[in-house]
């Protein structure tokens, strides 16, 4: 305190050379924390520029994770069973009991054919859920659109046809195509309404498959071939009925084939097929993916969950990702009735919807116990939304029974 006091009441000349050079030097000193502010500046302007880039690199690989997302999950809805995998390591095995000169990844028609239709509906079902058609509800319900029933199939309502128009059971020549694993020519069989059968499939997987089960069922009288349906000549004149499972969706060549089933028949056979006649290449609708994610999105978790995980949204595939899968699905479903027409007269027809079901339950069929109300609710409520929206024309009928008369 005194020597401040001094300083004060004393001012010299020494004094005043101190203070101005203080002065001075905090003139110095100011410009040097200016400087270091501008530095600093330009440091957050590097800084931002820096930070910016990041943001806008950030959103770029944001946007590409979510276009990568979006398509994965187009690949995981865009068939009735994904290749999970448990799916994939049977395709792989599947591979591997083929001949060596089959490549592992399948380059040709009749190889991805082959690959996708030699694994079993029931190791399908194991790795990838239930296909739509496998739940009791759904089975009953489909009999009741068919025939007015509940345990009347489309078979037994065929008997019934075939009865009002006088003809003989069992049917003594009937061929069947696309026969896969051999289950329809099996049930005919069981049921005595088949003498003698012909069975064609592409798949030789599937048909090895068949003639070892209908040895085991004790009808090895069923003649099985692997065969191309777009080139296979198949008689003329030769046969009484002519079934199609599930199988005239993957023919491109309608024309052809229909001409090669109208040799085939005798005047006054049938043909019958129970078929998708949905859009091609299941190019889904606006409105059937909007009804069938809503459902969706309304069920409980424990509902909506597969063997691999929690079932994605429905989206439509690109047209690259079918001919990947399988270059014959769907690849002119949406033409049959008219190409049919065009060949035969169709003397019934019963479509049965799937539209929404088809898709909707695919690969979570299984988890809709029919012992639990709750359940059996939720599944009712799809059955009753489909009915609704195929009654007031928003959507139409993905599956069909017709039955074709060669006159």
């Amino acid at each position: 305190m005194p020597e401040r006091d001094s300083v004060v009441r004393n001012p010299g000349s020494a004094t005043d050379g101190s203070a101005l050079h203080g002065a001075s030097g905090a003139a110095q000193d100011i410009q040097a924390l200016q400087r270091q502010v501008q530095q600093l500046a330009m440091r957050n302007e590097d800084y931002a520029r820096q930070l910016a880039q990041a943001a806008a690199t950030v959103a770029e690989y944001r946007e590409k994770l979510e276009a990568t997302a979006a398509q994965l999950q187009a690949v995981r809805n865009s068939t009735s069973w994904r290749v999970t995998g448990p799916l994939r390591r049977l395709l792989a095995s599947v591979r591997g009991t083929r001949s060596r000169a089959i490549a592992p990844a399948a380059d040709t028609r009749h190889d991805k054919v082959n690959e996708v239709w030699s694994v079993s509906p029931e190791a399908k079902a194991e790795a990838a859920g239930w296909y739509w058609m496998a739940h009791p509800m759904v089975r009953e319900r489909i009999n009741i659109l068919v025939s007015g029933r509940p345990t009347v199939d489309g078979y037994a309502r065929l008997a019934e046809l075939l009865r009002e128009r006088g003809e003989t059971i069992p049917i003594k020549r009937a061929l069947s195509l696309g026969c896969g694993f051999g289950s329809l020519e099996r049930d005919l069989a069981s049921r005595g309404m088949i003498a003698a059968m012909d069975a064609y499939d592409l798949a030789d997987g599937a048909i090895r498959e068949a003639r070892r089960l209908a040895e085991e069922a004790g009808c090895g009288w069923i003649r099985y071939h692997v065969a191309d349906l777009e080139t296979r000549d198949l008689g003329e004149a030769s046969h009484d009925v002519v079934f199609a499972h599930s199988s005239v969706h993957h023919v491109e060549r309608l024309d052809e084939l229909f001409a090669t089933v109208r040799r085939a028949l005798r005047p006054g056979g049938l043909f019958h097929l129970n078929e998708y006649v949905g859009p091609n290449r299941f190019q889904w609708t606006d409105d059937q993916l909007r009804l069938i994610n809503g459902y969706l999105d309304s069920l409980p978790d424990h509902l909506r969950q597969t063997p691999a995980g929690r079932k994605y949204p429905v989206v439509r595939p690109s047209i690259e990702h079918m001919l990947a899968m399988d270059p014959t699905e769907a690849v002119r479903s949406a033409d049959i009735r008219e190409v049919l027409g065009r060949h035969f007269t169709i003397i019934e027809e019963r479509p049965y919807g799937g539209t929404l079901l088809h898709m909707g339950l695919a690969e979570i069929a299984q988890n809709f116990d029919v012992n639990n109300a709750e359940d059996v609710a939720h599944l009712r409520r799809f059955f009753d939304l489909e009915d609704e929206m195929m009654a007031n024309g928003t959507i139409g009928s993905d599956f069909t029974i017709l039955t074709a008369l060669r006159d």
